[in-house]
């Protein structure tokens, strides 16, 4: 035998070759032996599917190349078990080779293959259920060997059915997730507003400076937030940081300005202001509950579906039959009664609150015989609105503060007080019957729009920085000036001792014969408007009464020869809110007052909210104060002059023609 000593190159690469033909020719043995085993004892193979493998991946790879596909492997695994049969334990003796029938790793079991032939061929006398003695394939024979690489490329399992042996490692059940628990923490937040188009955006980081800068119109502030987060509990962690409302003291001092804030009531001076309020802080908490996103999840779906039953329940738009058959037994058994009866039998006996807010509803409207005959007569009606939404009608309004059902139901039963006195002004008293007028279907008298007049004079004189300098007069200034000149008015500015030219603007109600509309002299702006909520015309006897009136004010109480009023136009403000009927022309007016007295725009949506502005109006005669309204102040858009500098009267219907005789009628309910 030849020593081999140290190698020169070219004997380094004999050998290798050598090496490697030996290592073909054992693969090629192998493989022959394998396609002869498996015609004898594994006829379902195809040996379609050994040729593919062999042409695809050789011989000694084709098990465990790692470029075999998954789709293939998965194929193959499906029919065969092929990671039964590479990933098996440690290799057995020859008579423990017997495989059991619960194991997949042959596909035919000992009985059926006796009764199949093999190539043809049948020995009677040979039991073909005795296991095999030959040498196990090397696809079949179960090795000790770790896993094939393919296994371990695409992820594959062992079967817990295969074997117990200890060689085997199933994958380890992943531990529970770790409890969690809330806090807060506090983080910078901006806040970015547009002085063009008053858009704001909140963000937690800073947006790009080169969009949202001033040149832009963009602003920044930089505020402190509290934010929840998650953290895991632990003993270390056994106190978290939540948000809680506590009372705060705040002290202003008149004279110097100064103000300090104090969480304990602090003894006050006689120049400070202290008022108290609530705010939140943080604060610490022992033991804190875990936090359960499924729990949180399953809270939040429930609270978002009552609240969805509920928002649908509110905006049903039509009652149901039962509905309506309920609410006319009810409202026909209180017919008979007075209000706070009814009111209390509804409440104790009847128990129903859609009940009870149809009769609000009732109680708010004049009574026509067009109603009386539909709701009394036994005809039914299938399209009646469901009685939340029409006492929503009289409740609620966008962009204005909502009433409850409680104020309502007061109301109502102060409407039914007669002549009996229910609140007392500076020089107006309004009785029961008074109140009745702001019911729907109802024309506001005089006492109740001299009452609204104070109340607007009043949050003028109260806030003089908020709102605008203005003076309004009475429903009996216009007439006396039409009717007298102004000899009839010039003493009624000298008892006020009032200067109306150092005022902004001056307000006039205007009363024609039926018809309720509002003129504005204004100082400011010198000039002078007209809003009629059955016109979209410009009534110029009106402004021009009132133009001499300016004239005739100022040589009085400045003792000036003359006024120059030529630069004083006639304006008109477009699109204004026209009414559909003829009852709510004195609700119009009174509510183009409280807007201007505000300098907001009168550019509101009628007739849909007037049933709002209706109770709005009782409640705030009642309470003696308006109601608070923030609203963004927005100037009125009015029309270019005509030349001459005047508007001609134009009373013009919505087509705009003429309005006629018919126009005038009622137009609806």
């Amino acid at each position: 035998m030849e020593c081999w000593g140290s190698k020169s190159p070219e004997k380094r690469v004999m050998h290798g070759r050598i090496t490697m033909r030996r290592q073909e020719r054992k693969a090629q043995e192998r493989f022959v032996r394998l396609k002869k085993i498996s015609k004898q004892r594994y006829t379902n193979v195809p040996k379609d599917l050994l040729e593919l493998y062999e042409n695809k991946f050789g011989v000694a790879e084709k098990f465990k190349s790692p470029a075999i596909s998954k789709s293939l492997l998965e194929s193959y695994e499906n029919k065969f078990g092929v990671a039964e049969k590479f990933k098996s334990p440690a290799r057995l003796g020859v008579a423990d080779t017997t495989i059991e029938r619960s194991r997949p790793l042959i596909p035919l079991t000992f009985q059926k293959r006796a009764e199949k032939s093999i190539n043809g061929l049948k020995d009677p006398t040979y039991n073909y259920s005795t296991p095999i003695a030959s040498p196990t394939p090397s696809y079949v024979s179960v090795r000790s060997s770790p896993t094939p690489s393919y296994v371990s490329t695409h992820n594959y399992s062992l079967s817990p059915r295969l074997s117990s042996a200890s060689s085997i490692e199933f994958p380890k059940e992943l531990p529970p997730p770790p409890q969690l628990v809330k806090t807060c923490i506090q983080q910078s937040c901006y806040t970015y507003y547009n002085t063009k188009t008053f858009e704001q955006i909140n963000s937690l980081e800073l947006l790009d400076p080169q969009i949202y800068n001033k040149l832009n119109s963009w602003i920044c502030n930089k505020s402190i937030v509290n934010v929840e987060r998650v953290v895991k509990k632990s003993e270390d962690n056994q106190r978290v940081l939540v948000p809680q409302e506590t009372l705060c003291w705040s002290y202003n001092n008149r004279r110097t300005g100064d103000q300090r804030r104090s969480f304990q009531r602090l003894k006050k001076t006689d120049e400070e202001d202290e008022w108290c309020y609530k705010t939140t802080v943080l604060q610490y908490k022992e033991n804190p509950e875990v936090f359960s996103i499924e729990a949180e999840s399953r809270e939040l779906q429930e609270s978002i579906s009552k609240e969805s039953e509920q928002i649908m329940e509110e905006n049903r738009e039509y009652a149901t039959k039962e509905e309506i058959q309920e609410e006319l037994r009810c409202l026909e058994t209180v017919e008979e009664m007075g209000v706070q009866a009814a009111i209390k039998h509804i409440k104790e006996e009847n128990k129903n609150n859609d009940n009870l807010k149809a009769y609000i509803c009732r109680e708010l409207s004049l009574k026509s015989p067009r109603n009386e005959s539909s709701l009394y007569n036994g005809n039914l009606t299938n399209k009646k609105r469901s009685a939340t939404r029409r006492l929503r009608d009289w409740i609620q309004c966008d962009g204005y503060p909502s009433l409850t059902l409680e104020q309502a139901e007061k109301l109502v039963v102060m409407l039914n007080s007669g002549d009996k006195i229910l609140v007392e002004g500076d020089k107006v008293s309004v009785r029961g019957n008074d109140l009745i007028t702001l019911k729907k279907r109802g024309w506001l008298n005089d006492e109740v729009i001299n009452f609204y007049v104070e109340l607007i004079l009043k949050r003028a004189a109260r806030e003089p920085e908020k709102y605008p300098k203005i003076h309004m007069f009475n429903t009996f200034f216009y007439p006396l000036l039409e009717k007298k000149g102004y000899s009839g008015v010039a003493r009624i500015t000298k008892r006020a001792k009032l200067d109306i030219f150092s005022l902004d603007m001056v307000i006039v109600p205007i009363h024609l014969q039926i018809h309720w509309a509002l003129a504005v002299i204004n100082i400011k702006e010198r000039r002078l408007e007209y809003y009629d909520s059955m016109s979209k015309g410009c009534n110029e006897s009106v402004l021009s009464l009132l133009k001499h009136y300016v004239e005739e004010e100022y040589k009085d109480k400045k003792k000036a020869p003359s006024y120059d009023t030529s630069e004083w136009k006639y304006y008109r403000v477009n699109n204004l809110p026209q009414q559909t009927n003829a009852y709510d022309c004195g609700v119009f007016s009174m509510t183009f007052a409280e807007h201007i007295s505000r300098g907001a725009s009168v550019l509101f949506t009628p007739p849909r909210y007037m049933k709002y502005f209706r109770l709005k109006m009782m409640w705030e005669i009642i309470d003696s104060e308006l109601l608070p309204v923030d609203q963004q102040l927005q100037p009125c858009k009015v029309s270019e002059p005509v030349k001459n500098g005047s508007i001609t009267n134009n009373y013009v219907n919505y087509s705009g023609q003429k309005r006629t005789f018919e126009d005038n009628c009622i137009l609806g309910n």
